[in-house]
């Protein structure tokens, strides 16, 4: 049993990666009546292995250390897109906090694709050309199936418990994108509630620019520049000096038809046709 001195959070933004995650938990982050792991992504329930008895108390301890309460109704959020992925997250979630709420935002993955591909690249973490990535063959494209995912954490949980909206959602009307959030978590919503413009992506126009995507460089501007000021210091760097990349109309039919299954299965689970909204018809 968890000892009744350990708070841990009372919703979850588990993924998927790039689908505006990281903008709509800043969002939620201000919210007067919500307190955010300071940590961004901090990837926790989804680092111990499921043959453990339990989690040592100690790391517990340490990541309930993330959440500064400013008020005793605050309640708890944390996301980290890992988690969507990892069935040790949703066996520990459920296991230390049963009630939890779990909140998945999706993306057309026509263009989730090509977001991964252009973060991979940007990162060094993938060695390929677009023509290598966009394939079904490849790794990009398998990431990119997310209905056994997402059936584990409703069957873990229950439909209920669970709440998948789209990326398109708040593109459209946010206010009501964020309503709705705010009624499935259990606060009201602010007047403030608008999600900041982040994460445009691309990668640079040249290698002689190569030196822009270094982790490293990145890490040490982050910490110069002020909070307020990152976004916008990231923006023009992205709009000047990167270039983003589209699908090629043979890809786009072959990825169409790749995905085409799995956003069906989804859109039968949310009744919700997703397959017409993100035009996957072939």
């Amino acid at each position: 049993m968890i000892s009744k001195m350990i708070r841990l959070p009372d919703f979850f933004l588990v993924g998927a990666s790039k689908a505006g995650t990281t903008a709509i938990c800043e969002t939620l982050a201000n919210h007067p009546h919500i307190c955010f792991s300071e940590q961004k992504e901090p990837d926790f329930f989804s680092e111990f292995d499921i043959s453990l008895n339990a989690i040592p108390h100690e790391k517990l301890l340490e990541y309930q250390q993330l959440f500064c309460v400013n008020e005793s109704h605050q309640l708890l959020g944390e996301g980290s897109v890992r988690y969507l992925n990892s069935p040790q997250a949703t066996y520990w979630i459920n296991r230390y906090v049963p009630s939890a709420k779990i909140i998945i935002i999706l993306r057309n993955p026509m263009q989730r694709i090509i977001s991964l591909y252009e973060m991979y690249s940007r990162m060094g973490i993938m060695q390929m050309t677009p023509d290598q990535a966009f394939t079904v063959e490849s790794y990009v494209a398998k990431q990119c199936l997310l209905y056994k995912h997402i059936i584990r954490y409703i069957d873990t949980f229950s439909k209920e418990q669970v709440l998948i909206m789209t990326f398109d959602d708040f593109l459209k009307d946010q206010a009501q994108a964020f309503l709705r959030l705010c009624q499935f978590i259990g606060v009201q919503k602010t007047s403030n509630m608008t999600m900041p413009e982040r994460n445009k992506g691309g990668v640079p126009r040249s290698k002689s620019l190569s030196w822009m995507s270094n982790r490293k460089l990145i890490r040490i501007a982050k910490k110069i520049l002020p909070i307020s000021k990152r976004a916008q210091v990231d923006n023009f760097i992205k709009k000047t000096f990167f270039k983003k990349i589209s699908l090629s109309s043979i890809q786009q039919d072959q990825l169409k038809q790749f995905f085409y299954g799995d956003v069906e299965q989804i859109s039968n689970l949310i009744e919700r046709d997703l397959c017409q909204e993100w035009q996957l018809d072939v």
